[in-house]
């Protein structure tokens, strides 16, 4: 059974070099290279590079969707972490400032 374009639903009929791309994306279908506007240079690049990947703009899309609210949540996570160490270098910073203005108060009372 001959593979079916992803795009067009039309059988592809040739060898995987010289006319179509597997998507290495979650979908694992096939495309002629005419159905997904590959330029020649990049066809040129994907047959003669061995282990050379190409996903789909479906499969592109679902990964920066995916890797968008990672980012998401780890910077989230990570602000929350520089926010708790700012209170924390800022309450430090307050109380030494209290400590140091209580004692030139207590000093200046003592020196007329």
């Amino acid at each position: 059974m001959l593979p079916i374009c992803g795009k067009c639903h039309s059988a592809i009929k040739t060898r995987p070099s010289s006319g179509y791309l597997s998507c290495s994306g979650t979908c694992e279908k096939r495309f002629h290279f005419k159905c997904v506007d590959v330029p020649e240079s990049l066809q040129e690049q994907l047959e003669s590079v061995p282990g050379l990947n190409w996903k789909c703009s479906d499969c592109l899309k679902k990964c920066v969707s995916f890797d968008s609210d990672s980012l998401n949540v780890f910077l989230g996570k990570k602000f929350e972490e520089m926010v708790s160490n700012l209170k924390e270098v800022f309450s430090d910073l307050k109380t030494d400032l209290i400590k140091n203005a209580e004692r030139q108060t207590h000093s200046w009372s003592r020196n007329p």
